[in-house]
């Protein structure tokens, strides 16, 4: 009698370590990728060019807000079958730096970072900005590696260990 009980003791300890085990790999892969938030000069231009235009000379975007994060590691852990896309790493980046996020509302592309959202500015609402076109539009572009994705959604473009992001608020339309 004891041996059976010693047998099922052990075997009960046997699963509990093979379960602890099998717990312990979900989840375990770990990549780094390092991340950049900036402004781009042609936005922190037209800003300053638009605040001086409506009357406003004081304007200007403070030098931290210019560059909020310079090349940041962001360590990743992520599944097996999981695949990590951009936006989720500047998501986990910005939470790790207290940097306020927000998504559009189909949680495939950066809405905001900070206060700082893409927007589209139509000259016809009264204010000329000398050097510019009537219309200009700014968005949240970013690169991986140094390139622009072909398809543009932040949320289907997917990183791996060792690459970098630069997420960049930039304009089309001078």
């Amino acid at each position: 009698m004891k041996k059976a009980i010693i047998k099922i003791i052990a075997a009960a300890m046997a699963f509990a370590m093979l379960a602890m085990m099998m717990v312990g790999c979900a989840g375990g892969n770990k990549m780094t990728v390092k991340v950049t938030v900036k402004l781009g000069e042609d936005y922190v231009n037209f800003k300053y060019a638009e605040a001086t235009a409506k009357g406003d000379s004081e304007f200007i975007i403070p030098q931290a807000d210019r560059t909020m994060l310079d090349s940041q590691e962001v360590e990743i852990i992520y599944d097996d079958d999981e695949q990590i896309s951009a936006l989720r790493a500047l998501s986990e980046v910005c939470a790790n730096h207290d940097i306020g996020l927000t998504t559009q509302d189909d949680d495939s592309s950066v809405g905001a970072i900070k206060t700082y959202a893409g927007e589209s500015y139509i000259a016809s609402s009264g204010t000329h900005v000398e050097g510019y076109d009537e219309n200009i539009t700014f968005y949240w572009s970013y690169t991986i590696n140094g390139k622009e994705p072909q398809n543009g959604r932040a949320s289907s473009n997917y990183v791996k260990d060792g690459d970098t992001l630069v997420f960049t608020l930039t304009g089309t339309g001078k």
